[in-house]
């Protein structure tokens, strides 16, 4: 049933159904970018206005060596 209106949307108005698909596309391509950002722990900046002072027993220390100093 919602493929045959689909179908029938699509041939009356092949416009509106392409650029809603584009819509919910990009929705959700930035939904999974903002998600591995996220994850992927990138708001730790090289260069930042304000700093952040972090003891040294805590986890992202291992993280911010990495990104600074490499694989060493």
């Amino acid at each position: 049933m919602a493929l045959r209106v689909l179908r029938k949307l699509w041939n009356e108005k092949p416009e509106l159904v392409g650029s809603s698909f584009m819509g919910v596309l990009g929705v959700v391509l930035i939904a999974e970018t903002c998600r591995r950002y996220v994850k992927e722990n990138k708001h730790n900046r090289r260069y930042r206005e304000t700093y952040t002072v972090i003891r040294h027993d805590d986890p992202k220390v291992a993280t911010l060596r990495k990104d600074y100093l490499g694989d060493m």
